[in-house]
């Protein structure tokens, strides 16, 4: 906790972070409020222009963001939404705040231990394996969706390949562009395939997906939004897209999560995590304070608010490194994000896959030189085995589910066609 006190205090000594802080506070609040927004969206959002911040600072900003968008989805709601929420689960915005609050405490508990375990205790063989696993468990998800998820894991994994790694030593995919043999960003993917698609069907009026959580389940979002804060810290791995935001606005700091993070990066971590806890604390109690105004904000028009964010994604983006290339990546992006949303495809598989294949490749790299180029090996270290194990049971589960859900349809429709 010394380091909790410590960030605390550097950031009421600091007026800028207490700016951030607020800023993004105000921030998350709006945007959990407005249609068809929400924190994350916010966060992709704002990312580009993070590269400017210090690293303090750009932790400070996601850890309140988050948590304060969750508030403000809670908050956003009209008097008859309350009344059912209460008949339903009497849940009040003592629960939010105890839910976050709580899970920020366990993250600040156990972080620096399990992150020092992992540390000594596994080696590249072993890091491989919960790489793997993650990757799997998000196969096993895309399995569970049919064909189309089964396309957007493996087009996540091309396209994060694209990225130069380590197996070829070189540039991959550069179509004969110079400029992108600094790689294809991240950063513009990101924001296109998960800002456009949204704006785009808000301009064109078309129905965007923007229901009020049911209040157990918005308590459920609290508690997990800081709990995914411990596999990425300690373990190098997002769990949600939240912390792929994180994943990427550390890249743009030169900083890499992981079990190395927590000392190399010590008061990037703690402003993080007291960030977390202070937002969870102050932003449902906030947000139920000013509850009539942020449900006004239900009655913006979705298609403004789906230009506003197509106008400001192209200036960050820009504004990023001033690369044109970049601006025409994110459009790509977001014209093939959109088509793709349209066809059923799931855009966050492709974003998670993306990120995590970046961290399977070298992991399985550095497995490869402990044991001396043999994979088989993997399976003769008991952590690398039960993780591999867990991930391959995972995606079979998957893949049983996702034959179950598609043959499910054909056996409804000869129903229907009998009772007729």
């Amino acid at each position: 906790m010394e380091g909790l006190a410590g960030a605390t205090y550097a950031f009421l000594q600091d007026p800028l972070h207490f700016l951030l802080f607020a800023a993004a506070l105000a921030a998350g609040l709006v945007g959990g409020a407005l249609p068809g927004l929400g924190a994350v969206l916010l966060s992709i959002i704002i990312l580009p222009l993070t590269g400017s911040l210090s690293p303090q600072s750009t932790a400070t900003v996601f850890g309140a963001l988050f948590i304060a968008g969750v508030a403000g989805h809670w908050a956003a709601r009209t008097d008859h939404e309350w009344q059912h929420a209460q008949e339903r689960g009497g849940f009040s915005v003592g629960h939010i705040v105890l839910a976050g609050v709580v899970s920020a405490l366990l993250v600040l508990l156990f972080a620096e231990g399990t992150a020092s375990y992992v540390f000594f205790g596994f080696k590249a063989p072993e890091m491989f394996g919960v790489a793997f696993c993650a990757l799997a468990t998000v196969a096993g998800v895309a399995a569970r969706q049919g064909t189309q998820g089964w396309l957007s894991l493996l087009l996540g994994l091309l396209l994060g390949l694209s990225i130069e790694g380590p197996i070829t030593d070189g540039p991959r995919y550069i179509f004969g562009t110079l400029e992108l043999l600094a790689s294809i960003s991240f950063v513009p993917l990101l924001v296109g395939f998960m800002v456009f698609p949204g704006a785009i069907q808000s301009i064109r009026k078309q129905p965007v997906s923007n229901a009020r959580q049911f209040p157990g389940r918005l308590i459920l979002t609290a508690a997990t939004t800081n709990a995914a804060l411990l596999p990425l810290v300690a373990l190098g791995v997002p769990v949600s897209m939240g912390t792929v935001v994180l994943v990427a606005a550390m890249g743009l700091q030169g900083l890499e999560f992981g079990p190395l993070f927590i000392i190399e990066a010590e008061e990037t971590a703690w402003a993080l995590f007291s960030a977390a806890l202070w937002a969870s604390l102050l932003a449902p109690l906030i947000g139920n304070w000013l509850r009539i105004l942020l449900s006004a904000l239900q009655s913006i028009p979705a298609s403004a608010t789906g230009l506003a964010l197509i106008l400001a994604a192209t200036a960050g983006v820009y504004a990023m490194e001033a690369r044109m290339i970049d601006v025409y990546i994110m459009f790509g992006a977001g014209l093939a994000g959109y088509l793709l949303c349209q066809q059923g495809y799931s855009l966050v598989i492709i974003i998670m896959s993306i990120v995590l294949a970046q961290i399977v490749e070298p992991a399985y790299v550095g497995a490869l030189g402990v044991l001396d180029g043999s994979p088989m090996e993997l399976f003769g270290r008991p952590a690398s085995a039960i993780l591999i194990a867990s991930g391959l049971l995972a995606m079979a589960v998957g893949a049983f589910w996702g034959v179950g859900r598609e043959s499910q349809p054909d056996a409804d429709s000869d129903g229907a066609t009998e009772d007729e």
